[in-house]
């Protein structure tokens, strides 16, 4: 009984032993592009976003002069209280501009005073190589002026449109700057 006790001890330990170096070299794999925490940003996926009120587009044509994914210029007339637009720039750092163009249609009513509502921001994921967001962000503002004159609004239309205009940069580790 003890000889068979031991028998069947010492396959025991072979079997577990003989399991564990099956198991061991079938842990994973020698390929460094298959590597699960690549932590490396490869690329940015980035929204401009916009939202004008019904005052504002009744007075104003606009349109929207952005940076697409491949850095180049590209304009949107906006007809609809929101406007928004995602780009994916594949190469960081990536530097992403939103330039907003107001223009009167015609003459304000004299003697009248404007309240006008603007929306404007971003949001952005900096990606791998795999597409998985290793760092986002978002950022809104409101520009709300109540109660502007008429004999001023054309002049406040201009400064809106450098307020309006934004540079993003998204740095190499994936921050905006």
């Amino acid at each position: 009984m003890k000889k068979r006790n031991l028998i069947i001890s010492a396959f025991s330990l072979l079997c577990m032993i003989a399991m564990s170096v099956v198991v061991t070299a079938c842990g994973g794999s020698d390929d460094p592009s298959s590597d699960p925490t690549d932590s490396k940003v490869n690329s940015v996926e980035f929204t401009y976003e916009m939202e004008f009120d019904n005052q504002l587009l009744s007075l104003c044509n606009v349109s929207v002069t952005y940076t697409d994914g491949n850095g180049n210029s590209q304009t949107e007339q906006v007809t609809a209280n929101e406007w928004s637009k995602t780009v994916r720039a594949n190469a960081v750092p990536a530097t992403l501009k939103r330039t907003v163009n107001l223009t009167l249609k015609s003459a304000p009513v004299a003697g009248s005073k404007y309240d006008l509502r603007i929306r404007e921001g971003y949001s952005y994921n900096a990606l791998n190589k795999s597409g998985i967001a290793l760092l986002s962000g978002s950022d809104h503002s409101i520009v709300a002026p109540k109660g502007i004159a008429s004999d001023k609004l054309e002049a406040y239309i201009t400064q809106l449109n450098s307020i309006l205009t934004t540079t993003y940069t998204v740095k190499s580790d994936g921050r905006l700057e």
